[in-house]
């Protein structure tokens, strides 16, 4: 059955959460720096989801939240604010 998750996570290594980021990209939409949304997910995908994100972190220091919704409950899911916008890549980036 197709679900709503929302996937947040709490990874202190820049190496595992640049892979976590890069395989959430794959199937999900950014939020903000730690959460993503993938709209019409299987359960077979989330599984296999789960265990290649799951298998980048170390449990006693990261954290990976998924939460499953309804199409009834991400119906009434609410964002506020301006979603997180990634520099393209052939964007400079200023450092202040």
């Amino acid at each position: 059955m197709k679900m709503h998750t929302v996937i947040a996570f709490d990874v202190s290594s820049d190496l595992r959460r640049a892979r976590v980021v890069k395989r959430l990209k794959e199937l999900a939409v950014r939020l903000q720096r730690s959460v993503f949304e993938a709209a019409g997910l299987e359960e077979a995908s989330l599984v296999l989801l789960r265990s290649d994100v799951e298998g980048q972190i170390k449990p006693e220091e990261d954290c990976v939240v998924y939460v499953r919704l309804c199409k009834a409950c991400a119906g009434r899911m609410v964002v506020v604010g301006k979603r997180f916008e990634e520099a393209e890549p052939d964007e400079p980036v200023k450092v202040i």
